[in-house]
Order: C-alpha cells, then sequence, then structure tokens
C-alpha cells in the first residue's frame, strides 16, 4: 500500500513539473512575475516590469511603443531576430542596402542625413551635387528606388557632354571622364581645371581662351612645336627676316614662351664668333643681302675701308685683303706690320742698303711687287754664269729671293741638297708653283701641295675614303694618273662584272676599310626589289652565289623541285612571277592556287557556273589547258552526231551550266527563227526540232506544213493548191510566198472590206499577218500579242515597223528609230554616249519630254542646274565633260564687277564661296582669302561674316584704309573733336589699333610735354576746340604779371618746360617796385 503512494506522488510531481515549464525557450531566465500577475497569463504591458537593455538588442525610439508580439510572433522569444529586416521588409529593393540602419534611426522612418549617408557611401555629396535634387540621379526614386546609372560622371552628364559647344566635347574627341578637365568642388562646369601638362601653358601660352590656339575648332592632332603656329610670325619677322634668311624653324632656340623678344641669338654657332666691335654691331650692318651665305672674311664687309686706306695705301701697296694679320676685331687700330719675317731689312746684309720703301718697292700702284736687279751691282751676264747648273734659276728679282729669302750671298738654297731633291715633273716647275706664299718651312710632303687633288677626286673620292695623305703609295712624280692598287689585296679578288665598276659604285658610302664582301652588303636592294622571282616573299637565300655569278645576274640557275613541286609541261617556260605575284612564295603544289582566277574566268565552258570540280588535273595535264577531256554523258546527255565537236560554249555560253534544258530548241532557237527555207518562224514550224531533224545534221529533214507553218493539207486552203510554187513563186525563196495571186480578189473590194483596219496594205505578207491560220475568223490583234501598241505607235501603219517582215520583228526600241538616235542634238546621242535603251529616258507618247537621272554622272543637278537644257553646259559631247564650275561659268568670272573677280584675281573654284542657288547667292568669302587683300585683325575678325558693315554692296570701291570706312567715327569724335585745327592724321592707326578704337596712344612730339605738362589732363590745356594753343592762352597771367605788356608773347624765346624761373633777360621783366 505504501508502494502505491509513493509511485502516485511520483507522478503527481513530475506532472507538476511538467505544466509549469516556461513556453519562452530555454534562454529566458526572467521569472514569470516580470511579465505576469496572478490573477491570469494575459500581459498588461503598463505593468510589465522586464528590462529590455539586458537583451541584445535595446528598446529604443518607436520600438518602445511597440507590442511584444510584433517582433516575437512565437512565445519562443529567442527565436526573433536583431535584424531590422526581419521585420521590416525593404521597398527599395537592391538599390540600397538591406541595413536600415545605414539610413534610418528608431525614431521615425524619414531620413535626416542625406549628405551623411553619401559621405559614407560611394559618391559623398560635394560642390553642386549638395543642392542637387535626388531624381536628378536617382529617377526613381519616388517609388523608394534609389538605383542610379552609375557613378561616373557621364552617367548622368552625357547630355551636357554632347551639347558642350565651347568647345565641341564629341568633335574633339575630349575624354568621357569628365573629372579629367572639371572638378565636382566647383559650382558649375566653368570651374574646369583642364589637365594641360603635356603642354605647360606658361608665359605667353596663359591665354583666356582655349580657340586662341586651337582655332580650327578640333582638339586633337595639334603639334606642340612652336613652327606649328607661330609660322605666320616666323614668315612675317622681317628683322632679321626669319624666312629668307634660312633661319631654323625650332623658336626656342632663340626665344623662350615669355615673349618674343628679347631673343637670344648664339652667332657662334654660325662659325663666326662675335668679337671686339663685332659685338656692337646690328645684324643688317653685316647681313645687308640677306642671311644665306654671308661670307665671314673681313674684306667682304670692309672693302671700302681696305680701298680709302690712306697711310699706307693698301690698294696701291697690294696689300693682303686679309685683314686680321694686322688688324683685330677691337679696331683698326693699333695695326701691326713686321717687315723682318718676310725679308729682313732692319738687320743682314741689307741692313742700312735703303733708304725708302720705293728703293726696293718701286712700283707705287703695288707693294707686293718688289725689285732685286735694279739695286745690285749685277748685271744678267754675270749672273746668269754664276748660276748655272742651278734648278729653277730664272733671272727675276722674284727667283733672287727664292734662293736668298734672307738676301745672304752664302748659302743660297740648293733643292737637290735639300730634304726634297726634285724628281720628275718638279724638275720643270716654277719655284712660285710650290712656294705660293713662302719659302721658310716649305712641307715636303706631297699632300700639302695637292690637297686640292686629293679632295676633289670624284672618280674615286679619297677623303670620303678615308685615304691616307702619303700620295706615294700609289702615285710617282712622273704621273699622277698613272696609279696602282692591287684590290686582290683586300681579299676581294675583282672578277667578271666586278671589273668595270668605278670604286664609289660598292663603296656607296665613302667607306673602303670596313666594306663586308658578302654579296648581300651591296645586293641587299637588288635582292629586296628582285620581282621576278620576289626574293624577300619567297625567302630564297641572301647567299647570292648560290644562284647567281660574278658575271651578272642571269642566266641564274634554281632547282624547283627541291620545293617538291617538279616543273613539267608548260610550267617549265614559266616566269616566277607568272605563279608567285600575287600569292607569294609559301604555297602548295594544289592547282587551284594558282588558276582559280583561271577556273572562275573560264568561258567556255564557265566553270565555276557548270559547277565543274576544281582538281584541275582530272581534265588538263600541265602541257596546256587545251586539248582537255571531259565526260558529258555523266550529265545525263550523251553527245552524239554533231554534237560531239562542238565546244562547251557552243551551247552552254548564254544557258549556263545548270539546270539547262535538253530540248533542242534551247539551243537552236535562232537556227529556227533565222531559217528560210522554208521559213520556220514565219510558217509557224513547231520548235521540237527532233520531229523533223536529227542530230547528225539538219538534212535531211521531215516536216508537216500544217502543224508548223499554214495550214494547206485541212482548213480552206485544203485541195486549193497543186504544187507548193502555187503559193511560193520565187524558188530561191520559200519565205517569200502570194495570197492576192490565187485568190478570187480584187484590190477594190478588199480595201473596202478592211476599212479601218490599222496598218492595211494589200499584200500577201500583210494578208498572214493578220490571217495566219487561212481563216477569215480570228485575224490578227495586236493588242493580244507580245507588243501591245501604246502611244504614237496606235496611229503607225504596220510596215512602218515591219519593213522587212512580220516576223522576228525586234521589241526593242532602237530596231527602228537608230536613225533618230543618231540625229539628236540636244543632247547628241552618239557623241554622248547615251545608251541605245530609249526607254530610259523616253516613252511611246513622245520622245518630249524625256528624263534623265544626271546623278549617275557623278555631277547631281542641284539649285540653278536643275531647269538648264543639257545643250546649255554640253555644247556638242557630253563626254570628258569637267565638273569644275569654270568649264561653263569663266564668262560670269570675268563679267562679274561687284566684286571684279578676275582684276581681283579671286579663285577660279566658284565652290570656294558659292553655291549652285540662283543668282550667285548666297555666297561666303573665306577669312584666308580675304587676308590676302585686307588682312581681318582685331574687331575686324568679329564681322568677319557681315561683310555688308564695310563693303555696303560694292566691293571694287571699298577702301583699304581705316578713314575710308571710319570717316563718321573720325568727324563724330568728341573727345578728343578729330577735325577741328590741328586736324588730327586721317591715318587712324597713328592713334588706334584694330581691336578698338579705346585705348588710344597720342603721340605729342610736335609739343614736348615733358616735365611740368607731363602729367596735366588734355583740357587743362585745351579748354575750347582749339587744339593749338600757344603758351600765352594758358599762361597769360603768368606773362601779365611778371612782363611787360609789349614784350614778345613768344614765351618759348625765353623759357623751356622744365623751368619759368630764372631764365628770363631782366630787360623784359617790370621795374621792380620801390
Amino acid at each position: 500500500m505504501r508502494r502505491l503512494s509513493l509511485i502516485i506522488a511520483i507522478f503527481l510531481t513530475l506532472g507538476a513539473a511538467v505544466y509549469g515549464q516556461s513556453p519562452h525557450g530555454s534562454k529566458l531566465k526572467e521569472d514569470c512575475s516580470v511579465c505576469h500577475n496572478p490573477e491570469s497569463w494575459q500581459v498588461t504591458p503598463s505593468q510589465v516590469k522586464f528590462d529590455h537593455s539586458t537583451t541584445a538588442f535595446k528598446l529604443m525610439g518607436q520600438h518602445k511603443s511597440v507590442n511584444c508580439t510584433s517582433c516575437h510572433v512565437s512565445l519562443k522569444f529567442e527565436d526573433a531576430r536583431t535584424e531590422c529586416s526581419s521585420c521590416h521588409t525593404t521597398p527599395h529593393g537592391t538599390s540600397v542596402s538591406n541595413e536600415c540602419a545605414s539610413c534610418h534611426t528608431t525614431d521615425n522612418w524619414l531620413v535626416k542625413d542625406i549628405q551623411g549617408i553619401h559621405d559614407r557611401g560611394r559618391f559623398p555629396l560635394i560642390g553642386k551635387h549638395k543642392t542637387a535634387d535626388c531624381s536628378s540621379c536617382h529617377n526613381t526614386y519616388q517609388n523608394l528606388n534609389f538605383t542610379v546609372q552609375g557613378v561616373d560622371c557621364y552617367s548622368c552628364h552625357a547630355g551636357d557632354y554632347a551639347s558642350a559647344n565651347n568647345p565641341n566635347h564629341i568633335a574633339s574627341g575630349f575624354s568621357k571622364d569628365c573629372t579629367s578637365c572639371h572638378t565636382i568642388e566647383g559650382g558649375g562646369w566653368g570651374a574646369g581645371n583642364f589637365n594641360h601638362t603635356f603642354f605647360p601653358l606658361l608665359g605667353g601660352h596663359t591665354l583666356p581662351q582655349c580657340s586662341s590656339c586651337h582655332t580650327s575648332g578640333s582638339f586633337t592632332g595639334l603639334s606642340p612645336v612652336c613652327y606649328t603656329c607661330h609660322k605666320p610670325d616666323f614668315d612675317a619677322t622681317a628683322n632679321p627676316p626669319h624666312s629668307s634668311a634660312g633661319f631654323s624653324t625650332e623658336c626656342q632656340t632663340c626665344h623662350t614662351i615669355n615673349g618674343w623678344k628679347p631673343a637670344n641669338f648664339d652667332h657662334a654657332i654660325t662659325g663666326f664668333q662675335l668679337t671686339g666691335k663685332h659685338t656692337q654691331a646690328s645684324c643688317n650692318s653685316c647681313h645687308k643681302q640677306g642671311y644665306a651665305n654671308t661670307p665671314s672674311d673681313c674684306y667682304s664687309c670692309h672693302q671700302a675701308n681696305y680701298q680709302a686706306t690712306q697711310n699706307p695705301n693698301h690698294t696701291a701697296a697690294g696689300f693682303s685683303t686679309d685683314c686680321a694679320p694686322c688688324h683685330s676685331t677691337n679696331g683698326w687700330q693699333p695695326a701691326t706690320f713686321d717687315h723682318e719675317p718676310k725679308f729682313p731689312i732692319a738687320t743682314g746684309s741689307h741692313r742700312g742698303k735703303w733708304n725708302a720703301c720705293s728703293d726696293c718697292h718701286t712700283n707705287p700702284v703695288s707693294y707686293a711687287d718688289f725689285s732685286c736687279t735694279n739695286c745690285h751691282e749685277h748685271n744678267k751676264t754675270d749672273m746668269d754664269s754664276e748660276h748655272r747648273g742651278v734648278s729653277g734659276y730664272i733671272y727675276q728679282s722674284r727667283e733672287c729671293f727664292a734662293c736668298h729669302p734672307r738676301g745672304e750671298a752664302e748659302g743660297a738654297f740648293n733643292h737637290q741638297t735639300s730634304i726634297f731633291p726634285l724628281t720628275g715633273s718638279h724638275l720643270t716647275l716654277d719655284c712660285a708653283s710650290c712656294h705660293v706664299t713662302t719659302y721658310p718651312n716649305t712641307p715636303s710632303d706631297c699632300y700639302t701641295c695637292h690637297t686640292q687633288g686629293y679632295q676633289t677626286q670624284t672618280r674615286l673620292s679619297h677623303q670620303d675614303a678615308g685615304f691616307g695623305t702619303n700620295c706615294t703609295e700609289c702615285h710617282n712624280t712622273t704621273n699622277w694618273a698613272q696609279t696602282t692598287f692591287n684590290h686582290e689585296s683586300t681579299g676581294f679578288f675583282l672578277g667578271g662584272r666586278h671589273v668595270g665598276p668605278l670604286c664609289k659604285d660598292c663603296h656607296t658610302t665613302g667607306a673602303y676599310t670596313t666594306t663586308v664582301q658578302e654579296c648581300k652588303s651591296c645586293h641587299t636592294d637588288s635582292y629586296n626589289n628582285a620581282a621576278e622571282p620576289n626574293h624577300l616573299a619567297a625567302n630564297i637565300s641572301m647567299l647570292c652565289q648560290d644562284c647567281h655569278t660574278v658575271n651578272g645576274w642571269k642566266p641564274s640557275t634554281f632547282n624547283h623541285a627541291t620545293t617538291g613541286f617538279t616543273l613539267t609541261g608548260k610550267h617549265v617556260t614559266s616566269t616566277c612571277q607568272d605563279c608567285h605575284a600575287e600569292l607569294g612564295y609559301q604555297i602548295t603544289g594544289d592547282c587551284k592556287q594558282c588558276h582559280l582566277d583561271s577556273y572562275n574566268t573560264s568561258v567556255n565552258p564557265p566553270h565555276s557556273e557548270a559547277g565543274l570540280s576544281q582538281q584541275c588535273q582530272d581534265c588538263h595535264s600541265t602541257n596546256g589547258w587545251s586539248p582537255s577531256s571531259y565526260d558529258h554523258s555523266v550529265t545525263g546527255f550523251t553527245l552524239t552526231g554533231a554534237h560531239v565537236s562542238k565546244t562547251c560554249n557552243d551551247c552552254h555560253q548564254t544557258l549556263g551550266y545548270t539546270n539547262v534544258s535538253q530540248e533542242c530548241k534551247t539551243c537552236h532557237l535562232d537556227e529556227f527563227n533565222v531559217t528560210t527555207n522554208p521559213p520556220h518562224r514565219g510558217a509557224g514550224f513547231p520548235v521540237d526540232c527532233q520531229e523533223c531533224h536529227t542530230t547528225t545534221a539538219w538534212t535531211p529533214a521531215n516536216w508537216d506544213h500544217d502543224g508548223l507553218y499554214f495550214p494547206i493539207f485541212s482548213g480552206k486552203h485544203n485541195n486549193e493548191w497543186n504544187l507548193c510554187s502555187d503559193c511560193h513563186d520565187n524558188s530561191a525563196n520559200f519565205a517569200q510566198f502570194t495570197c492576192i495571186s490565187c485568190h478570187e480578189h480584187n484590190r477594190t473590194d478588199m480595201d473596202r472590206e478592211h476599212l479601218g483596219v490599222s496598218g492595211y496594205v494589200y499584200l500577201s505578207t500583210e494578208c498572214y499577218a493578220c490571217h495566219p491560220d487561212g481563216s477569215e475568223a480570228g485575224a490578227f490583234n495586236h493588242s493580244t500579242s507580245q507588243f501591245p501598241l501604246t502611244g504614237a505607235h496606235l496611229t503607225v501603219n504596220c510596215s512602218e515597223c515591219h519593213a522587212g517582215g512580220y516576223t522576228n520583228t525586234s521589241a526593242e526600241c532602237r530596231s527602228c528609230h537608230t536613225d533618230s538616235y543618231n540625229s539628236a542634238q540636244n543632247p547628241n546621242h552618239v557623241a554622248a554616249g547615251l545608251p541605245l535603251d530609249c526607254s530610259t529616258c523616253h516613252n511611246s507618247t513622245a520622245y518630249v519630254p524625256s528624263t534623265f537621272n544626271h546623278s549617275s554622272t557623278g555631277f547631281t543637278l542641284a539649285g540653278s542646274h536643275i531647269n538648264q537644257q543639257c545643250s546649255a553646259c554640253h555644247q556638242g559631247t557630253v563626254q570628258g565633260q569637267s565638273q569644275e564650275c569654270q568649264t561653263c561659268h569663266t564668262d560670269e568670272y570675268n563679267a562679274s564687277i561687284n566684286p571684279n573677280h578676275a582684276s581681283l584675281n579671286l579663285s577660279l573654284n566658284c565652290g570656294t564661296c558659292h553655291q549652285s542657288g540662283p543668282g550667285w547667292e548666297p555666297a561666303l568669302f573665306p577669312l584666308a582669302t580675304h587676308n590676302q587683300y585686307y588682312q581681318l585683325q582685331g574687331a575686324h575678325v568679329q564681322i568677319a561674316s557681315n561683310c555688308g558693315d564695310c563693303h555696303n554692296g560694292n566691293y571694287n570701291t571699298t577702301p583699304n584704309t581705316c578713314y575710308g570706312c571710319h570717316q563718321p567715327e573720325y568727324q563724330s569724335a568728341t573727345n578728343p573733336p578729330h577735325t577741328v585745327s590741328p586736324q588730327f592724321t586721317t591715318t587712324c592707326t597713328t592713334c588706334h589699333s584694330q581691336t578698338a578704337w579705346t585705348n588710344a596712344t597720342f603721340n605729342h612730339s610736335f609739343y614736348p610735354v615733358g616735365n611740368r605738362h607731363a602729367n596735366l589732363d588734355c583740357n587743362e590745356c585745351h579748354t575750347t576746340t582749339n587744339y593749338n594753343p600757344q603758351c600765352i592762352s594758358c599762361h597769360l597771367d603768368d606773362f601779365l604779371e611778371e612782363h611787360n605788356p609789349n614784350t614778345s608773347r613768344l614765351c618759348f624765346d625765353c623759357h623751356n618746360t622744365s623751368n619759368w624761373d630764372g631764365d628770363a633777360p631782366p630787360a623784359n621783366r617790370k621795374m621792380e617796385k620801390m
């Protein structure tokens, strides 16, 4: 019994435990009474004592007043998440983050810190973006979708980019990265800061407008080279004239970006360094005749000084024109001249032997002349005897000096005992030939005398070749021309074609010591330019000797079999270019690689159209295209009879090769049409040839007259004839026949019966034309034929068109109207080469009016050209007609008077100014052309398109002076009035510039305004309209106070503008008061 009680107790305890377990999850440790009361389990919010801040989610803002179940949808409170998105579904889609707290607070949904949100995001609001409406970027924001096109500027500002005109961003190809030039900090686009570091805008380049340099409106392709923009400045510079002087176009050589002046030119680079007095001379002092090829020798500039010098007289003395030996650039004086080095007269044997220069210099006109023989106790006989055997001896003063340069008898010069014994051609030379300037220290090497010969050699330029100046290595004194040079010593033996050329033909660079001996070193151009074959394209070896010899490029050898393609048949005689000109040399041996054009252009048969195999060898051999073989039976049409010997084109030329009908008429319709005995077409024979003919030949043939031509075995003509000649009365031509000869007709009756029938003629051919089956019923009706009559054709007689019969009459216009075509003059159809298809321009109603599409000629008629007759431009022919305006309008050009085009030599290209509108208007005169007559500058550029402002409708009498246009401004000027005395000059540029009338400058040089007058306003002196005042006009009170009234009033007689006092004579002053 006690055991049962224990079991019951246990179950009751367990039941109570289960019944009292919290439904809010294991993580909530609060006592139930914190939220519940003992009266019921219902929760009264005002009585809840639970502190939500003890959890991971502190209640703030509107969360404080929210019912618990709004967030805790289940009693297990720990299941509630703390992310906003778990309770609040975003209306923003994916345009913003799901982190609501990024923008919102718990107070309300309104977003207060939009600036801060952007600052923390990828696009901070800066500059004008701060005040921009949200919809400017978020165009769907009203739907709470904040998607943007992109955060790069162009996403929103593509329209601004496209509409920008100053400059035009699209035309200039500007980057779409707006930040390259603009900043978002500024208040607008104008605050752009273009990064011009690739060409720093410094000094004179700090221009206010881009268009100052980018004049064409394009901002690409402008060169940074100075000359590109400053060519006009370069060309117009006159002091010095840069262009004619041949100055470098690298402006930075002399100028800086700060301004054209001051400029710095390093004269030393010309090879003539300025020193002494030259540093002070102006450029024009020396370069009077220009700057190119200005000589650098003193005499070129100082010839007048040389000729005018009297002490001593340089010209008379024959002084050298090389000024430098005696003078320096510091000045003409002091000058130096030392006679001793030339000939000792103050020392040695001649000391004291002379009194005046004229003792030796007997020619006062030339001091270069001197005499030895007239003052020595010599005579020619004795001298000749004494100098017997002396090489080069002549009884002349100059020869005396040559051997006795110091004036001493002892030690006379003997060439044979010198270091330079005379041999060969030297034995017969005059001393002066080698000793041109002096005798002492004359070098003994060949080069000193023969430098010119060395330097001017053209057959073999010694200088370019770097040859040594030791002439004796190749030359001798007997004969210069006989030289010796062993080319084999260079390791390159000259043979074949190498023997004839000049040295320079191979040594083109002038180098003779480093010349490579490989063929390609000289013949690379020949290799590169070789066309047959193209060596470069063929990648042929540059070892020329593999195929060529020194005897010539041709003949050459090449083993084509090494390429894997052995040449046979016609290939043997073909040139390399025949195969490799277009395809190159890296090709296979497939026939079609070379012969695809032949395949495509083959017309007999046309292979491509016929779909023939491109394996040429199937039908052809390398011996030639013909003969070739083709099995025609594979087409389903076996060739028999006369077909066997026909060429492909005989059948397929016009019909093609695909879907060709096997019916005879397909090929033989022309034979059918032209057959006259009997005339198949006229007789109406069937076109099924095999009914009468075989493939062997046309004849013999079997045929049926009724079925093919005219019913004679049936119908009304059955049994009405006996012989063919009853109808065919011309046995030579069965195409002719007669109807009226055997019928019981007469013309009168026939004419009456056929009244109203268009084209009726009483002829057999006309009968058949309308009655082809011999019956009265069903006469021919042109309207149901292949050529219905329309327009003017309705009233034409049959015979006018069917002059040669009714069968095979061509439906082409030209078959009848060739004469009209040939005789047409406006335009001349034949000369113009117009098409013979009349319907291109004409219709059957009438030849005129006609239509012609002139655009097909490449010259579309526009404006006044539209209503012109052809003959207005095309007189006699339309072939070769120039499309230039002057071809037709030279008379208008010559006759124009306002402006007179011819006298102004305006361009003959009318399109430069005119369009094709009536009356030559509107016309536009290009600014560049205007500048050739009158250069538009300053304010004139702004009115360049308003021609009437200056020309007023008349271009011949327009003045080219300022006053000519601005006379009204001149006459109406009041400050100062220009027309009053003294009348201002009408040369406006004296004071004004073309930029604007003001500010203006005035040169007051006629009346000095220095010192006391310097800072006065004009109206202090010019108080009236008289602008030519005397001093007394302003200083009358001063005059009366200081001077006697009868004294001269010409103040300048005594005073100056610096000081009135102390410069007047006392007699002119008033008596001082006692």
